[in-house]
């Protein structure tokens, strides 16, 4: 897959690859100062098993896009650049690799699917070349579990939490013990980039302080040998797994060649529950909601929250429109920014959102990101500004409709040109035009909306999305009115039913089916009875709207399936019954119109006689 040259460089510039080592403390961090024992590194018995066993890898998965690999002993040369694979004295293990791993690649360690600058592979090398042309005596080998992927955009909280924190938070559920709250996991950078400005979010993964790719670089410095050779000294994992999960990723931002962006479809029958994701962020970062969510739309402390920009797509009457909140709502407001912000800064927006908040609005951009935070049946309210069309760029309708998410999601588009103030004299990837030349800066500026495009250098899009807005009070007005009419009238049916989202689930096996033959005026008839499943004898009946039973049943001498749907047992079968016929009966349960559980084992009905 080919990328733009902007998004190549901007990733080689930003990408940070993050190893996540689970289960070894072999590291002392103090005030970003780390310090390693030799005894906790290597020792002899680990180099000689390095060239004894090599390197082996089972990887899970069919094509690069969802390919995951584990790997025991995989080696980096920090002098080329390169993951090697060593050919030890004895066989490796290579379990479910491709024919072809370079077409194009063996796995992607981002979570953004088939971006050709988070493409990973290895090379590989007999243990002769590695004892005999590295400075193989200072070589380190990194003990216990590894987790290795690339952060996509660190610098953007949108891509931070959809791209890099969701995924690591669900391939660490899948192999380790995250769920527990203490797992003890190590992050590395791997690249000399220097911390971001939401790093504050990837350390809520780990108890300990991360590590940098040239702290792990002075570990071969400071073991290297008096004389070394061109080829320099290799870092060695004990155990690495390689590749982050894209299960949780619902947005696609266009990369492929003459595609535009848009939600990803399903991936799975199950969809992730994102909110298990928001209660682990909110719990490490000691967030406690001292008011009932119930209680919030009641509350005179419930807040609507403004997301503001502070040095580009700009709402230029943002004081009208808070007053427009407070008097013609009777709603109080707060209004955050997330640029610039400092890493406490984070704790308090996200407890607002979490504790206070009964909607978001804002701008188009990466805070609305936070709308995950917000309590389900709250509003997002997306701004767009004029030639925008909304329904080309929903990454946060997506997410507003995520099943455990649920939010009540509108978007509001400049429809004035005048109220647009634009910036032709911006740089060019803050849209601005003066470069262009005359005729397509002209075609730009007499634009009504911006025709669908590929990411994520057109010209149109960024000179129109990056210009400032005075919001129309009127039509914002009916956006957030009818928003908060529809929350006031769902709100209490929908919270009070909130925490049995988790309990939709089928029910058990129907039990002790018995089929009775009889006769009733000169007609054979089955009457059939049976347990409901014991489950839902389990459950409160709150729990379950409705219940129903399917039977099929088929004589034994047709191929043909007659179905029935009845709400209770016993149910009387008279149509198409013949006497001294044999017929078999399968039922299962079906609970709230649409979860349903396994049939029941066979069973023979014979209408001779009432034996079943």
């Amino acid at each position: 897959m080919q990328v733009s040259n902007y998004w190549r460089d901007l990733i080689a510039t930003t990408t940070i690859v993050l190893v996540v080592s689970l289960g070894v403390n072999y590291y002392v961090a103090q005030s970003h100062q780390h310090q390693t024992s030799d005894d906790q590194i290597r020792t002899t018995l680990d180099l000689a098993a390095l060239l004894q066993h090599g390197s082996s890898v089972w990887c899970w998965g069919n094509q690069s896009t969802n390919r995951i690999c584990k790997f025991d002993h995989l080696c980096y040369s920090d002098t080329y650049d390169e993951f090697i694979f060593v050919h030890g004295k004895i066989p490796s293990i290579q379990h479910n690799l491709p024919h072809d791993r370079f077409n194009p690649t063996l796995l992607d360690m981002s979570s953004v699917e088939d971006h050709n600058g988070q493409y990973f592979n290895f090379v590989q090398l007999p243990w002769q070349a590695i004892k005999e042309k590295f400075n193989f005596n200072s070589t380190v080998i990194l003990k216990g579990n590894h987790l290795v992927f690339r952060r996509f955009y660190p610098n953007n909280i949108m891509h931070v939490i959809h791209d890099d924190l969701i995924p690591l938070y669900y391939t660490l559920r899948q192999y380790s013990s995250l769920q527990t709250g203490d797992a003890d996991i190590q992050l590395i950078f791997f690249d000399d980039q220097p911390p971001g400005n939401y790093t504050y979010l990837y350390h809520l993964f780990s108890n300990r302080s991360p590590l940098y790719k040239k702290d792990v670089i002075k570990l071969i410095n400071r073991h290297d040998d008096i004389n070394t050779n061109v080829h320099g000294s290799l870092i060695c994992f004990q155990q690495i797994i390689v590749g982050i999960s894209k299960m949780t990723t619902w947005y696609q931002y266009g990369f492929q060649p003459s595609t535009s962006q848009g939600p990803i479809q399903t991936k799975r029958s199950n969809p992730f529950p994102y909110r298990t994701f928001t209660q682990f962020i909110l719990q490490k970062l000691n967030i406690r909601c001292p008011v009932p969510v119930s209680s919030l739309t009641k509350n005179n402390d419930s807040v609507i929250v403004i997301v503001l920009r502070q040095r580009n797509r700009l709402m230029v009457n943002i004081d009208q429109i808070k007053q427009v909140l407070n008097r013609q709502y009777n709603k109080q407001v707060v209004t955050l920014s997330i640029d610039n912000s400092q890493d406490y800064n984070i704790t308090h927006q996200l407890s607002i959102l979490s504790c206070r908040s009964i909607g978001l609005v804002g701008m188009h951009g990466s805070a609305l990101i936070l709308g995950l935070f917000l309590p389900r049946h709250s509003f997002l309210l997306e701004l767009f500004p004029y030639a925008i069309n909304p329904n080309h760029y929903t990454p946060y309708k997506t997410m507003a409709n995520l099943p455990d998410i649920q939010l009540y999601y509108a978007s509001w588009t400049n429809q004035i040109k005048r109220n647009t103030i634009a910036h032709p004299n911006y740089p060019i990837q803050l849209g601005g035009i003066n470069h262009l030349p005359n005729q397509q800066q002209q075609q730009i500026l007499n634009t009504i909306e911006v025709p669908r495009h590929s990411c994520c250098q057109d010209p149109n899009w960024l000179y129109h999305i990056y210009q400032d807005t005075i919001i129309d009070v009127k039509s914002f007005s009916q956006q957030l009115t009818r928003l908060l009419q529809l929350q006031s009238q769902n709100w209490k049916v929908n919270v009070d039913n909130d925490h049995n989202y988790h309990l939709q689930f089928p029910p058990s096996r129907v039990e002790n089916v018995t089929c009775i033959f009889g006769q009733y005026q000169g007609k054979t008839n089955l009457t059939i009875t049976w347990d409901p499943p014991w489950t839902v004898k389990l459950f409160h009946q709150q729990y379950i709207r409705t219940i129903q039973f399917e039977i099929w049943f088929q004589s034994s001498n047709q191929e043909d399936v007659v179905a029935y749907l009845t709400k209770k047992s016993p149910v009387t079968i008279s149509d198409n019954i013949n006497f001294d016929a044999l017929y078999y009966i399968w039922i299962r349960a079906q609970i709230n119109d649409s979860i349903k559980g396994p049939f029941s084992h066979t069973y023979y009905c014979h209408t001779h006689n009432n034996n079943t």
